[in-house]
């Protein structure tokens, strides 16, 4: 009896020389992880908030010409209204009509061509805006996607590490009684 209980206290005092690099091994591997883990994570938000400075910027831009495009109007009305008073004509009728028709054209003229630029410029806005709303979704989606199947990855990691601890200590278990018997002839 006494000597099965030795036997069982030699198995528990039995160290594996390849724990300690099985469990570096594995602990290095699962910190590279959760580093790639973060750092996917500032990407993905510096993605975002560098998609949402551009559309900032872009819409900055557009209204810098639009305020060129009006004050540029401001100022071709401006010209024509100091055209109307340098305008000299002998009868007051005349000047009256050729001043309501001059203004009259030069705002269809102003019309016309703002229509276009602005909508254009509207259109740009939104596309913009969808795009980024889009891409924002879509980078939150695989966000979700991959923090769905961190559990997963986590257990399989523990597995292989499980797995590989395993098979390092049989095969120091067979090389033991090799190690022993070298011992034992020396």
């Amino acid at each position: 009896m006494a000597q099965k209980k030795k036997k069982t206290d030699d198995i528990q005092e039995v160290t594996y020389v390849s724990d300690s690099f099985v469990t570096a091994f594995w602990d290095n591997y699962q910190s590279a992880l959760e580093r790639a883990r973060k750092q996917i994570d500032s990407q993905e938000k510096a993605y975002v908030r560098s998609l949402k400075e551009t559309v900032k910027f872009s819409q900055e831009y557009r209204q810098t010409w639009r305020d060129l495009y009006k004050k540029s109007i401001d100022t071709n009305r401006d010209r024509v209204k100091q055209l109307m008073n340098n305008v000299t004509t002998t009868n007051d009728d005349h000047q009256e009509l050729f001043s309501s028709r001059a203004t009259n054209v030069t705002e269809k003229v102003e019309q016309i061509t703002v229509t276009p630029l602005r909508a254009t410029f509207d259109f740009i806005d939104r596309a913009q805006e969808q795009l980024a709303d889009n891409n924002e979704e879509y980078v939150q989606f695989l966000s979700d996607r991959r923090k769905s199947w961190e559990p997963v990855t986590d257990e399989v990691v523990s597995l292989a590490r499980r797995n590989h601890q395993q098979f390092a200590r049989n095969v120091e278990d067979r090389f033991r009684p090799l190690a022993t018997m070298s011992e034992q002839k020396a």
